[in-house]
């Protein structure tokens, strides 16, 4: 294993270590709420009950989310152009059937619904889930991106290799479910998404690491 392998290894132990913190809700708003890496003024759309993944803090609903990141069945086109990349993790059924918990900055969005229920995220922020829903494909893993990615690049660092792809539109289908297929103890995955060269816009930058049944998802914008 040589040193990339190894910090990777020992960032998943970390990071599955981190299970236990507080779940914190993601809320949605917009990019004129926010200052100095947070936001500043939220939505309180009242107590949405007892679910773990986002607690029973005020949040605010999204609905944004699903015209960016439509379930594969569904007949909604991608009509909502978010002025911001937001990665989601978009499962098939409950968010409670998919993760054990979350944590980041208050900055993101959540819309669930029991047949398609989405978590997405604007800012820094961790997840973990289970890794047999990311295998069936029933967790899935997108990222919606600005113009301004389109002629970048998604470079993707696993343990079977590295793979480079470019961007052609705005929403970015992840690989997460051969990711986490690999036939490793540790998996592992790094995916780096560049925009344009000729683009000031942020790297963007996701982890994927599995050890056992549950496996933690990063997620940070550099």
């Amino acid at each position: 294993m040589n040193s990339f392998q190894s910090k990777l290894v020992k960032l998943s132990k970390l990071m599955l270590a981190t299970t236990a913190c507080a779940v914190i809700a993601l809320t949605f708003v917009s990019p004129a709420y926010t200052s100095g890496g947070g936001s500043q003024s939220l939505s309180m759309d009242g107590d949405h009950g007892d679910n773990p993944v986002i607690g029973s803090l005020p949040i605010k609903f999204a609905e944004e989310l699903n015209r960016l990141f439509p379930a594969p069945q569904s007949s909604v086109k991608s009509l909502y152009r978010s002025p911001l990349p937001v990665f989601a993790l978009c499962s098939a059924s409950k968010l409670t059937d998919d993760i054990v918990t979350a944590a980041g900055q208050p900055f993101g969005g959540v819309n669930s619904r029991d047949e398609n229920s989405i978590l997405g995220l604007c800012r820094d922020g961790l997840a973990v889930v289970y890794g047999s829903r990311l295998e069936e494909g029933k967790l899935r893993l997108n990222q919606w991106v600005t113009d301004e990615y389109i002629g970048g690049t998604v470079t993707i660092t696993t343990n079977s290799g590295t793979f480079a792809l470019p961007i052609t539109q705005n929403l970015i289908e992840l690989p997460a479910r051969n990711i986490v297929g690999q036939p490793a103890l540790v998996i592992y995955a790094l995916i780096a998404i560049e925009p344009n060269p000729n683009s000031q816009a942020a790297s963007l930058k996701i982890t994927v690491n599995s050890t056992g049944r549950l496996a933690t998802i990063g997620y940070s914008v550099e």
